[in-house]
Parts: C-alpha cells; structure tokens; sequence
C-alpha cells in the first residue's frame, strides 16, 4: 500500500479488482460441490444399476421361482433408476436456482458501492 493513495481508492480498486475475481472462484467453486454433493457421476454410470445392489441369485431355483426374482430384480433396477433419475433433476433444479444467484451478484457486485455511497447520501438529507 503507497502511502498517498487514499482509502476509497484503495476499498474501490480492492473490490473491483480482486475481490471481483473471487467471487467468480467462489461461483465455480460452488457449482463443483454441487456437483459432488448429488453424486452426478455415480447416478450417471450407475443410472441402470439396481437400487442399492439389491440382486436376487437365480441359481437352484425353480421355474416360478425364477421369474418372482427376475420381476424383483427387475423392480429394483426400476427403483434405482427413478430415484437417481430424481437426483440428477434435483441437480439441475439445483443448478439453475445457483445460475440465477450467480448472476445477479455478478450483475449486483459492481453496483454495491454506488449504492452504499447513494444511501448515506440518501441518509444524510433526510435529516
């Protein structure tokens, strides 16, 4: 810091500059823990696997036997999909309300100072 730079200037090259560029590290940032907070990938490459590896063996059974564990199995593969099939659009859902956020702020940041300085002066008249 040089010794004739004023406070404001250095708050206003601060906030512009470098606290600007964080916020947009942030952003990623929470966009990437999004991403694993809902396991994106796993429900991805599992999306067709059974709900929680719930499998029945087929071997030593009888005819009838064998279909009651292919229709369960069935199931289960049915119910693992829809639930991560409702995870990934709970990501997405997720991930437009986070958009929206980070847009207004990206949009809103730069106008926080002005607003600041507007509502002292605001302030100050109404006495």
């Amino acid at each position: 810091m040089e010794g004739t730079t004023s406070l404001p200037i250095l708050y206003l090259s601060w906030w512009y500059g470098y606290a600007y560029g964080r916020l947009f590290k942030y952003i990623r940032a929470f966009f990437i823990i999004n991403f694993d907070l809902f396991s994106v990938k796993v429900c991805i490459t599992t999306l067709f696997s059974p709900w929680k590896r719930d499998l029945i063996n087929y071997e030593g059974l009888t005819l009838q036997e064998k279909f009651k564990a292919w229709t369960l199995n069935l199931a289960s593969r049915f119910t693992g999909f829809i639930i991560k099939l409702m995870t990934l659009f709970s990501y997405l859902v997720s991930s437009i309300f986070t958009l929206a956020g980070s847009i207004i702020m990206v949009i809103a940041w730069p106008l926080v100072p002005v607003l600041a300085v507007y509502l002292i002066i605001r302030g100050i008249r109404a006495f």
